[in-house]
């Protein structure tokens, strides 16, 4: 599971996770309540909460909707954690760097595709409209350190 994360402060770190809600959950006063089935956005089962989260930990949010663009309904859910239990392989920044510093600055393609499978990167095709030579991947910002998350080409 995905979750995002802040820098460390005084050794702790804010960890947020994106769940899908349906329109009944939105419209409820408290969205997500004991033994609630919990999802991600591809569908999948992740888990049932062990209690009703409070309004302070979590956020709603909709997509507004538009043709072939169905209205989305989410949460995020705030915690925290002592930076010793975040593994530096799972952080994609960290873990591009060493890759980088591994081959002395002469990355080709072939080097990063396991990187870029790991961290779940996805096809886009901002470029590659322009210019077919080009193939992108990208990741997804999260929303702790920048509340209008958008694409980070890689």
């Amino acid at each position: 599971m995905q979750v995002g994360c802040s820098n460390p402060l005084n050794d702790w770190s804010i960890i947020e996770e994106n769940l899908k809600l349906t329109k009944d959950q939105y419209e409820d006063i408290s969205a997500i309540v004991k033994s609630d089935s919990l999802f991600n956005w591809q569908n999948k089962f992740i888990g049932r909460t062990i209690a009703t989260i409070p309004d302070n930990l979590q956020s709603t949010w909709l997509s507004s909707g538009a043709p072939r663009n169905p209205r989305r309904y989410g949460m995020v859910i705030y915690t925290s954690t002592c930076k010793s239990n975040i593994k530096l392989k799972s952080i994609p920044e960290q873990r591009l760097s060493t890759i980088i510093k591994g081959f002395n600055l002469k990355v080709v393609k072939s080097d990063l595709t396991n990187f870029m499978t790991e961290c779940n990167f996805i096809t886009s095709e901002l470029l590659g409209k322009l210019e077919n030579r080009y193939e992108e991947r990208v990741i997804y910002e999260r929303t702790i350190d920048d509340p209008s998350p958008m694409i980070v080409l890689g």
